[in-house]
């Protein structure tokens, strides 16, 4: 599951399981799907069975390029002579303009306690 927090923090759930996903009872009607656990004692062990991780995330657009351009190999060619396309097989796919166009992860924390939404 992913919470969003802010405009660029969320809040994973990672590792539902027979639960598939439902925080609890409540959410389960909510959704209309009582019918998948049977009765309200049997989605509660299933939930106690489980084991849940949360983890804040900050998401950045912000991308840059590999600073390896700066080695040689030897007297050959420089990384940046000898670029791969994204998603390369090629060893040496860690070039210049290879960029993760995406984004990334500005930092990543596990959370100690079960937060209060998720």
């Amino acid at each position: 599951r992913v919470l969003r927090q802010s405009h660029a923090v969320f809040v994973l759930t990672c590792g539902a399981g027979a639960t598939l996903g439902f925080r609890d009872w409540t959410e389960v009607g909510n959704a209309g799907m009582q019918g998948a656990f049977g009765t309200e004692a049997d989605f509660l062990s299933l939930r106690a069975s489980e084991r849940l991780l949360w983890y804040e995330v900050e998401w950045s657009g912000a991308v840059s390029g590999n600073t390896m351009y700066h080695y040689t190999w030897g007297d050959g060619p420089r990384y940046e002579y000898s670029l791969e396309h994204i998603g390369s097989p090629s060893l040496y796919h860690e070039k210049l303009n290879s960029r993760q166009f995406g984004g990334t992860f500005t930092y990543i924390q596990r959370l100690r306690d079960e937060p209060i939404a998720w």
